[in-house]
């Protein structure tokens, strides 16, 4: 029985290693595609690759951000962002690189990187919270519908005195 237990013990192992390759082994992928297409761009307008940047590192964040939001929405982001500017690489190649129409690449990295977690960040405190527009004690909402029932009132009001003296007149 000792030696039944021992041996399937590393079999669960040997299933949970599997079931998790297959993640890492996506995020690979969309790093290799963001990678190759980053790395024409960055040859051909005379900037870093991604290895000179640290890759390494680079992965790790990149896949903690795509963590965040639904499973690789963020790293679609990241490739059609390299996508459009390998596109491009020809024309901003020709830049001076003190232009600033020439596009550092870690640089939209970082503002696409940034630009999702504050979309996800929002929409997570958006979800947590949205009683708080309805809930009746809130101030800017009281005030909000006391001026438009106070409104509301007044025009009665006009429309009243208006009728009452187109009566008078008759």
């Amino acid at each position: 029985m000792i030696d039944q237990n021992s041996l399937n013990q590393p079999t669960q192992k040997v299933t949970n290693d599997h079931t998790a390759n297959p993640t890492q082994q996506k995020s690979s992928e969309y790093f290799s595609r963001f990678s190759s297409l980053i790395n024409s761009y960055a040859q051909s307008t005379g900037q870093a690759d991604i290895k000179t940047m640290g890759g390494d590192k680079l992965q790790q964040h990149l896949q903690e951000i795509d963590d965040l939001g639904p499973k690789n929405e963020f790293w679609q982001q990241l490739i059609q962002l390299s996508k459009s500017l390998d596109n491009d690489k020809h024309a901003i190649g020709m830049l001076n690189n003190t232009d600033p129409a020439k596009v550092q690449w870690i640089n939209a990295v970082d503002w696409i990187s940034q630009s999702y977690i504050r979309q996800h960040q929002n929409s997570q405190t958006t979800n947590s919270s949205p009683v708080a527009t309805y809930e009746p004690s809130n101030p800017i909402l009281n005030l909000t519908l006391l001026i438009s029932m106070l409104s509301l009132f007044s025009l009665f009001v006009i429309a009243i005195k208006m009728k009452l003296r187109a009566i008078r007149h008759s």
